[in-house]
């Protein structure tokens, strides 16, 4: 079940009223669940039901809150699962209710030998923030140490999702908000230049994109309740898109920021995202072919309503601006300068596949270098 209109409080309600749904696990952010109002909603939702509460203390999806939380579920044994938060939040929640096996967690994702096949029980993902799309992803990410790890299948997807405007403006940290909004942005895009795109996928891109451009400004200045509901929906829609396309080098490059320095995610993503749209476009000869990448760009062109890549450069400097997010790496965290071959050395070589164009470490160092 999808519930993405403006009002869908009674549909929820008829949907946790199930007698299906007894045990009710919710999963949270630590401080967010009651800050935002997540808390409220949760106890009109849960009334006359057996609940657990998991407040999420990390930053990121790690594993061992992964396994922290994965043995309340054995003990809890619910029915439905509540993942109410930001990506991370629904990150941890989704790979909990998929992978049991405590022991072999840790081998086998680092060998990515692991196995999917079936889920604990149902979940349903609402989301705090306006970026990610993870409520209807079929991925999640993990941290084991300060690698990050992709986990990947149709089980990880929620059963239900349901989108709550008010939770999203009820979110004071600007910060987080911010860097959302710009991964929702990112993911659109990458999505229409990922070798796995199709038709779809680059439909849900341009539903994200047309959302995103008509109302994020607005949204920065004023957090009503409709422009929350718009910019939502656009992360939704990116979310669609990415499920089927996943993201590129910008992505790709963006976790060892996160890992290392603790830049938050969509944050990362805008370090590198101009420098490698550019780096495609330079190298559209050298592209892997799966499709006229010169198309694509012009697709995006006419949709941003701009003419060329130099215009794209200004359209994304606009965006960083207005969600208030340096372009330079110094002005973010004044040691990651000194520490690039870093970065070079952690880039999540699985999500680098699906760029157009091949890129190598020099590559990488180069676009980083112009970000100093």
């Amino acid at each position: 079940m999808e519930l993405i209109n403006r009002h869908n409080l009674k549909d929820l309600k008829e949907l946790f009223n199930s007698k299906y749904y007894e045990k009710i696990l919710i999963v949270g952010g630590n401080q967010s669940f009651y800050k935002s109002g997540a808390a409220k909603l949760i106890r009109k939702l849960t009334k006359n039901k057996k609940t657990f509460l998991y407040l999420k203390k990390k930053k990121i999806p790690e594993i061992y809150e992964l396994i922290k939380l994965i043995k309340e579920i054995k003990k809890f044994k619910p029915n439905l699962i509540v993942s109410i938060g930001g990506g991370a939040v629904m990150d941890l929640a989704k790979i909990s209710n998929c992978m049991t096996d405590i022991d072999e967690i840790i081998p086998k994702v680092k060998n990515n030998s692991y196995k999917i096949s079936k889920k604990f029980c149902d979940i349903i993902a609402i989301p705090m923030t306006a970026g990610s799309g993870a409520e209807v992803t079929t991925n999640a990410v993990l941290y084991i140490g300060k690698e990050k790890f992709s986990i990947e299948s149709s089980f990880i997807k929620p059963n239900h999702m349901a989108l709550f405007p008010h939770l999203v403006i009820n979110n004071k940290k600007k910060k987080i908000i911010h860097s959302s909004a710009f991964d929702c942005f990112a993911q659109a895009v990458e999505s229409m230049f990922s070798l796995k795109s199709n038709e779809k996928s680059i439909e849900y891109s341009k539903k994200s994109l047309d959302l995103f451009d008509n109302n994020y400004k607005s949204f920065v200045k004023n957090k009503s309740f409709e422009k929350g509901y718009l910019l939502s929906l656009a992360s939704y829609y990116s979310g669609k898109a990415i499920s089927i396309s996943k993201t590129i080098a910008p992505h790709a490059v963006s976790y060892p920021f996160t890992s290392f320095f603790g830049v938050n995610h969509g944050y990362a993503v805008s370090i590198t995202f101009d420098g490698f749209l550019k780096y495609n476009y330079e190298n559209i000869s050298k592209s892997k072919k799966k499709y006229d990448l010169n198309n694509r760009y012009e697709m995006l062109f006419k949709f941003l309503k701009i003419k060329n890549i130099e215009e794209l450069s200004n359209k994304i400097s606009e965006i960083k601006k207005e969600l208030s997010l340096e372009s330079q790496i110094s002005k973010i965290n004044k040691n990651i300068p000194k520490k690039i071959d870093l970065i070079v050395d952690n880039v999540n070589v699985q999500r680098m596949t699906n760029n157009p164009v091949e890129v190598k470490k020099k590559d990488i160092l180069n676009i980083l270098k112009k970000t100093m």
